[in-house]
């Protein structure tokens, strides 16, 4: 939950007319959270088998996972 808060937290700070190197910082932060999570749900898949995908929190944040890791590649 710490970690969804702090993400929360760099999400309210951008700003209009930040510095490319303040946008750039905030990229790269952003994109250690993804690996955080991205890494969360996996464990989680493992540690729960099939039975993770019976939770609807849990699809609800693998579904957000997949499409941030799928706007990372475009």
């Amino acid at each position: 939950m710490a970690i969804i808060m702090l993400n929360m937290i760099i999400f309210m700070a951008f700003t209009h007319r930040q510095s490319q190197t303040t946008t750039q910082l905030f990229q790269t932060i952003n994109q250690i959270f993804l690996y955080i999570f991205v890494v969360e749900a996996i464990l989680k898949i493992i540690a729960h088998d099939t039975k993770y995908f019976h939770d609807a929190w849990n699809v609800f944040d693998f579904f957000i996972v997949c499409i941030s890791l799928g706007t990372k590649l475009l």
